[in-house]
């Protein structure tokens, strides 16, 4: 996957008049620089073409520190914001050629390999360091193990109330697995997800397979507030429990977020006798044996 442009059909000779004191003391600056200046001679380079190309090169410095005290994608102060700058010279020609940086690259990545989006934007932005609370902590060594794919149950359960920065983690965990893995990944409201399917279940069963078969293969699947949809029999047994199953028999990374333990979650179903459910005992069962379970509800605040 390609991330590079350059300015090299953008040229322009800075150093016409010997006599422009400013372009001087830009010349001057540049080759005060020891570590700078010996990487232009390495290139190729002599003061003479330095000084024609003299902006083209100064823009490169500049960017290049700048660079190397990154304060992270949103504090970019670049002026080719989250690229870097590297200088070519070919054919007599001084030119940048431009790479996303780090931040960049995870930015555009996860753009593309994030189908869906249940969550506010800003879950998205940024690069939070998470606070390694200690009830967070074995929830943070799982998903290094997922990311890493070192997990052979990539399976989990979390229960979280309002203020523990359930979805909000999760997201972070999905943008970095996304990027680091190349593959592809989603985060859905429950409630809007199963009534969505249901409605497809009746008015186009081709569309509702398609969308079905498109979230089971998803790579990376985080279902948001389960507790909070409205899960009916037909609901379970057509869409909830077979989604479970596809993600599990393909060992496909599933994070469940409600807030309630999964026993209270499968009771709060409207479905009948709900707590003696052979379907609901089921469902409890593969939430019991295959997830891996994690509950921080009692932290309250995200990040540092």
């Amino acid at each position: 996957m390609e991330y590079k442009i350059s300015d090299k059909l953008n040229i322009f000779s800075s150093f016409k008049n010997e006599n422009n004191n400013e372009l001087t003391e830009i010349f001057e600056e540049i080759k005060s620089d020891e570590k700078y200046y010996d990487q232009l001679i390495k290139l190729g380079l002599n003061d003479e073409k330095i000084k024609e190309y003299l902006l083209t090169i100064y823009s490169n410095y500049k960017n290049t520190k700048i660079c190397e005290n990154c304060k992270g994608f949103d504090s970019c102060q670049s002026t080719t914001k989250h690229y870097l700058n590297k200088l070519m010279y070919e054919d007599g020609v001084v030119y940048n050629e431009y790479n996303l940086c780090k931040y960049g690259k995870d930015k555009s990545i996860s753009k593309n390999l994030i189908i869906y989006k249940d969550a506010p934007k800003e879950y998205f932005d940024g690069n939070l360091k998470i606070d390694a609370h200690k009830v967070r902590v074995p929830l943070l060594k799982k998903f290094k193990a997922i990311l890493e794919q070192n997990d052979e149950k990539p399976f989990v359960f979390i229960t979280s109330n309002n203020k523990s920065g359930s979805t909000l983690i999760s997201c972070q965990f999905l943008k970095k697995y996304v990027s680091r893995n190349l593959k592809s990944g989603a985060i859905l409201d429950s409630f809007k997800l199963i009534e969505g399917l249901n409605d497809l279940y009746f008015q186009d069963k081709t569309l509702f397979n398609d969308k079905f078969n498109q979230i089971a293969s998803i790579n990376f699947l985080i279902l948001d507030k389960l507790s909070r949809a409205n899960i009916t029999e037909f609901k379970r047994d057509n869409i909830l429990l077979p989604l479970i199953n596809s993600r599990l028999a393909n060992k496909l990374p599933t994070f469940i977020i409600s807030d309630f333990e999964p026993e209270q979650t499968v009771d709060s179903f409207n479905v009948k006798n709900n707590f003696n459910n052979p379907k609901n005992l089921l469902l409890k069962n593969i939430f019991d044996n295959e997830f891996d379970k994690f509950n921080i509800t009692l932290i309250k605040g995200i990040y540092k």
